[in-house]
Parts: structure tokens; sequence; C-alpha cells
């Protein structure tokens, strides 16, 4: 080995350094923006700015003392264990404002908690703490990775991957309703499609010596095939911002980890807690403080947990429950809760008495902010869940005597009104387990004029036939607890007395409005008394019925419940008799599709299609088409350009017969065979022949042309390029520029 040979494997920076040491950190950074969408502020940003210019000046310092990507990988690794606390976790502890052995244990752990953190809280997720770990690191790793390939790889496709796993790594963390997601897509895509071309055009293939400049350059051949590598991989990021099948696009919060709220025990199955039943003597709720609320006025309803499902004879709650929403699901509660919800703003406090129990964290409204007080404030706020679907809180660790919490909400005033239209769709579970009802919904609503008249006909029609009953000591001990079919259909609607409380009439009145066909579920929560003090008397239970808005409006408990007492001389119940077929206004034997439907379109059959579908397809295919007829053309463009600029002058002489060439190709004109200009250009005619004669005398002259020459060249190639056109047909001549037939391999 020579005195003067390479130690190293990497060589001298690339003509396209420069670009490239600003191009990544740029790519990687707007590939980041869909993170946005998940934090509130803009400290994110700046924590992955820093990033993606850390890592791609380590990528430049290595490169300088010709180190490979490795190298720069595992400096990369370094960099993030380091710097990760100071830049990232600045805020949450003293302790690791400094690098050092507490740093590097809270960047440790920090990561493994970032990503659940951050996937499984609703946003705004605070922009501190754990999960300001992800925007540094796909920084770091995005921009160092981009620029050490770009800096190190001859290939101009080979730092391309990076900024697009970055983009589908911001897309799964960011929120599935962010409507700019796909603008985001399509400009590092269009951003990596111009790279590609000033790389390929930057990096001269002649620098890798005679011989091997076939291998090493930049050719046409190889721009299409990196090129279509690359519109593939966007276009795959792109079916994460916005699909083309499905109304949803997959993120990670929509798998993150919930609690089993389904398996909790919930106010309605323990509502006889609540009530003082006649005669009798037992330890109940009824007199006993449950809760003291400051900041809302008297009679407003307090909530206390929303059922929402009926499986196995039990209204409980659920995840995933509106098909129709993204967000709900019990997840994370951030400092600020980002909702389109409207309605008067209320600052509420709420202490809680040493006679309430369970795992529910009663509330109001749409949450905006949330702050646990009291014992274990820490541990309880990990352990929060709220779904803001269903306006529930749930904490399995449950409120102790003594704790306290502060929440800030919009409350609108939401009345129902038997004119409304309601929701288009309802659940096919609930319409399916409501069929044992099923011979009430239809008599009772006979001669209805709308669904929603259907609804209050019901509620009049359950009021007015049934008593009301706790179930106390004596005889009325038969009217018990329970809201499963047997106990509301022979138990309940049909039995010779119909007796029972909120549990039994809420919950049946919830089934006879899904079974005609108006969505509704069942609430429990409690009326605010003047004092703000919230006894067991307090509680009841109510229906929330769905209107064609997608909000969800309450029927009150004295629109369907009775507060007659049963007595013993109560006339016996008569079976019902049911109206001719006819006169059904909502045939239940038509079931409900599980297609969700849109909240602001009219409650018809009709409507129910697979419009949302038909939107994201309609939404794509003309980028993608757009993107193709783009492609060919803006390669031929570059190409020429590259032609006439780059090489020797001779080189770039030569080059405009091959332009003429290629331009025949596309028109569909056949070369003759030859291994002169001259004799291929015989079949073009007189320009083209004295064209290439021009070419071969000018290209084989002892000296170089100059400068004026070889444009004087261009010139005349591309007078003769516009008359080969002539003769040729009009759909010939309009389709040319999109021909491929000349970016194959000459």
């Amino acid at each position: 080995m020579s005195p003067t040979a390479p130690t190293t494997r990497v060589g001298p920076f690339l003509a396209s350094a420069p670009f490239d040491s600003l191009i990544a950190p740029a790519l990687v950074f707007v590939a980041m923006v869909p993170l946005g969408s998940s934090f509130a502020g803009w400290s994110w940003a700046v924590v992955g700015g820093i990033g993606a210019v850390v890592g791609v000046a380590v990528a430049i310092m290595l490169r300088a003392v010709r180190q490979g990507i490795t190298a720069i990988l595992g400096m990369l690794f370094v960099a993030y264990v380091v710097l990760a606390g100071p830049v990232a976790l600045h805020g949450t502890d003293a302790s690791v404002a400094l690098p050092g052995p507490g740093t590097i244990e809270e960047v440790s752990l920090g990561t493994l908690k970032a990503w659940g953190l951050l996937s499984g809280t609703h946003p705004l997720v605070a922009a501190q703490g754990p999960p300001m770990l992800i925007p540094f690191l796909f920084g770091l790793l995005g921009g160092g990775l981009a620029a050490g390939l770009a800096l190190t790889s001859r290939r101009p496709w080979a730092p391309v991957p990076i900024p697009l796993l970055v983009l589908v790594g911001s897309l799964l963390f960011s929120r599935a309703e962010a409507a700019w997601v796909l603008a985001t897509g399509a400009a590092v895509g269009l951003g990596i499609l111009g790279w590609l071309a000033l790389r390929g055009w930057l990096i001269d293939p002649a620098s890798a010596g005679p011989g091997r400049a076939a291998a090493a350059g930049w050719s046409a051949g190889r721009a299409v095939r990196g090129a279509a590598i690359s519109l593939l991989a966007v276009l795959a990021a792109l079916q994460l911002a916005a699909p083309v099948t499905g109304s949803h696009r997959f993120v990670l919060r929509d798998r993150a980890a919930t609690p089993d709220v389904e398996s909790l025990e919930t106010p309605l199955s323990g509502f006889r807690a609540f009530t003082q039943p006649a005669g009798s003597e037992q330890s109940t709720l009824y007199g006993k403080k449950l809760l003291t609320v400051r900041g809302l006025p008297a009679g407003q309803q307090l909530r206390f947990a929303t059922l929402d499902t009926y499986s196995g004879g039990v209204w409980r709650a659920a995840n995933g429950t509106d098909a129709t929403r993204r967000d709900d699901r019990y997840l994370r509660l951030p400092p600020l809760l980002d909702t389109p919800a409207r309605g008067r703003l209320a600052s509420v406090t709420v202490e809680v008495g040493p006679h309430w129990t369970g795992p529910w964290v009663p509330t109001v409204g749409d949450l905006r902010s949330f702050r646990l007080d009291g014992a274990d404030r820490a541990l309880k706020t990990e352990s929060l869940r709220y779904d803001p679907a269903t306006q529930s809180a749930v904490l399995p660790l449950g409120l102790q005597d003594g704790d306290s919490y502060a929440f800030r909400t919009r409350i609108a005033a939401r009345r129902l009104s038997r004119g409304m239209k309601p929701f288009p769709q309802v659940d096919p579970e609930l319409y399916a387990a409501a069929a044992f009802i099923d011979d009430y919904a239809v008599a009772w609503s006979a001669r209805a004029t709308s669904p929603m008249d259907a609804v209050f006909r019901v509620a009049r029609k359950l009021r007015a036939r049934g008593r009301y009953s706790d179930g106390g000591v004596g005889w009325e001990s038969q009217f018990g607890p329970g809201h499963n079919p047997k106990r509301l259909g022979p138990g309940f609607l049909s039995a010779p007395r119909m007796a029972g409380n909120d549990e039994q009439y809420a919950a049946t009145m919830a089934l006879l409005a899904n079974r005609l066909r108006v969505p509704a579920r069942v609430v429990v929560g409690a009326t605010v008394g003047k004092d703000g003090v919230v006894q067991g008397r307090d509680v009841s239970s109510w229906v929330e019925i769905r209107i064609a808005d997608g909000s969800w409006r309450a029927l009150p408990t004295a629109r369907f419940m009775s507060n007659r007492p049963v007595r013993r001389s109560d006339k016996v119940l008569s079976p019902i008799t049911l109206p001719p077929q006819s006169s059904q206004p909502n045939p239940p034997e038509q079931p409900p599709t599980d297609q969700p439907a849109d909240p602001q379109k009219p409650s018809q059959d009709e409507t129910e299609t697979d419009s949302t579908t038909d939107t994201g397809a309609r939404r794509l295919w003309p980028l993608l088409v757009g993107a193709l007829l783009w492609l060919v053309p803006a390669f031929k463009i570059l190409r020429r350009e590259r032609r006439k600029r780059s090489g020797s002058p001779s080189h770039r002489v030569a080059a405009a017969w091959t332009e003429v060439a290629d331009r025949a190709t596309d028109l569909g004109l056949e070369l003759s065979t030859g291994p002169t200009r001259p004799r291929q250009a015989s079949a073009l005619g007189d320009g083209s022949v004295a064209l290439a004669e021009r070419v071969d005398t000018t290209v084989f002259a002892y000296q170089p042309p100059a400068d004026a020459e070889v444009a004087a060249v261009w010139s005349q190639a591309r007078e003769v390029s516009s008359d080969l056109g002539r003769g040729r047909p009009v759909w010939r001549r309009l389709l040319a520029p999109l021909n491929p037939a000349s970016l194959r391999r000459r």
C-alpha cells in the first residue's frame, strides 16, 4: 500500500454535502410536525429542533474525520443519553439539569415510560416530563441518520427512508382527527423527491474514476427506481395520514391500554344503597353526606357514571362505544384537555365525604382541566382515567374521605324536545339486546309521527302504567333490585304490578328507545342542593338521547318514572295489545348497520352509505394521479438540465444529440442502426442529420469546444427536437412528455 493510500473506507465530502447538512434536519423537522397535535404549546418543537441540529452536528463531525454510519449511530446514542436530560427533561426535576448518573437513570426510565404516556393520554399532553423525550429522540436520530447516510453514501436515495420513518412515527403518535397531517405528508414527500433529484444532480459520476462511473453515478434509470421507491414510501405514509379505505386512520392512542371498566361495580347496580325503602330500618346512604360541591348552581346535575352498553343483562360502561368519535376511551387526563365543546365555563371543587364509595369520580360537563388533591395525589393522578365521549371519570384506587379535586368544565344547556331528530345510527348490539321488550316498544309507540315522538309516547306510557317501590320490607320485597331481562320483562313490564325505582325505569326506558332506533344510554348522578351538599337522597338515574347533531340530551326521570307508591289495592295490569303491523313507526325487523354515520347528516336510511370511505379516496387519488403524471416530465427536465451543465464541454455536446434521440423515442420514431450519429439520424430527416454531423465534428475536434459552441449546439438540438413532432399525430405529441420510454437505460 502506498503512503498516500486512504486508510478508511469513507471518502471525502460529496459535492452535495452543504445541501445535505441543511435539507436533512429541515425534512426531519417537517416530518415531526404531526406530533404537535398531541402536545400543548410549542416546547416540543424546540426540543425536537435541538435534537435534529445536534444529530446533524454529530454526523458532520464524525464524517469530517472519515468515520462511517456505524460510528455515527453509536455517537448518537451517547448524545441521547447525555443530552436528553438537560434538553427534554429540564423542567421536571432539578436533579436532571446537568448530565450525570441521575440524569442517565431518569432518561433510561423516562424513555421506557414515554411511549405509553404519550399514546395513553388524551390531548393535549403537557410539554414536560418523559413524553418530551420522544420529539428529542425523533429529531436526534432522524437528523443524525439522515445526514450521516447522505454524507457517506454516493447513492442519491440512501437517506430517503429516514424522514419517512420519522413521519410514520409522528403520525402514529399524533391525534387521529388532525386535519392537516395530509398536507404534512405531501410536503415531506415532495421535499424528498426534490432532495433526491438535487443529490443525483450534484453527485458527479465522473468523480468515481474511469470504469466506475456507471456503477456509482446517477443515471436516469437509477433516478426512476429511486423515485418510484420514494413515491411508494410516501404513499404508505399518506395512508396513515388519510387512509383510502375506512374512515379512521391508525394511531397508537386507539390501541393504548385502558382500564377494564366493564367489570367495575356501577352506581346503577347498587342504586338501592342510596334509597330509603318504606318501612325499612336498614342502614343506607339516603341521609348521609357523600360529597360537597362548590362552583355549581343549585339544581345542577352532577354525573357519577355513564352506562352505554347492555351485555349479560347489565347496563355497564365500556371503552370504544361511539363509532363516530376517536376519544371514546378511558385514558389519562392531561393538564389541559382539548375539547371543542361549547357552553358556560365553570370552576368546580369537590370534597369527598366519609360515605362516598366506589371507583367513579363525579364530574359535570366537558372537562377542560382536572387536578387531584389530598393523600396519595401523585399515585391517584396516575391511576385516573377519563372518557370525553361519556363525560365519565374513573379511579380504580377509589376516593377516600378528605380527598378533594378541582376541575374546569364547559356546561351546555341541552334540552330535549319532541321535534328533534334522533341520531341516525343506533348501536347494533344494544338494538339486539333490547329485543325482549319489542312488544312494548311496538305497542306503546303506535301512531307516533316520528322516532322522537315515539320515544315520548313510550315514556308517557311507562310512567302511567308503573308504580314506584324501593323493595322495602313486607310484601314490597318482591320488587327486588336488578335490571336483567328477567327483572325488566316478567318482573317489571309484564308483572301484574309494574313497580320499581330509578334502576328499573331508566334501564327499561333506554332499552325501549334503542329498540325504537333512537340511541339512548343510562346516566347515574345527583342533583346539587343549595348548600352544595350531595346526599344519598339526591341521587337519581336518567336517560340521555342522542340527537342528529351528535350531542346527547337528557330525558328527565320525571318523564318516564312514576312517583306513585305501589299499593296492594292497585289494579292488576292487563296484557298489552299489539297494533296492526302497518302502524309500526319503526319496524324492528330492520336491524341497524354498524357503519358509523356523520352527525351532521339527516337521519335517513339512504344517507347511511360509505360516504366517508369515498371522501377519503377522492381526497387521496388526485394526489396520487398528480404525482405520477408529474414524475416522468420532471425527471426529463432534470435530465436535460444536467446534460447541459454536467461533464466536459465535449460530453455536453454529445449529450445534445442524446437529448434529440430521446425525444424521437418518446414520439415513437425509430432510429436507424449504425455506429455513427449521422447514420442513426438518417431516418429522422435532414435537420437531424445536420445536427448529428455537427456533434461528431465538435466532439472529435483537436481542441475542446468553447462554451459558446456548446450553447449553439444545444440551441440547434432544441429546434430539431421541436421539428420532430411535426407530422406526428396530435395524441403522440401530447403524450410524449409522459412517455417513460426514454428513461430506460440506453
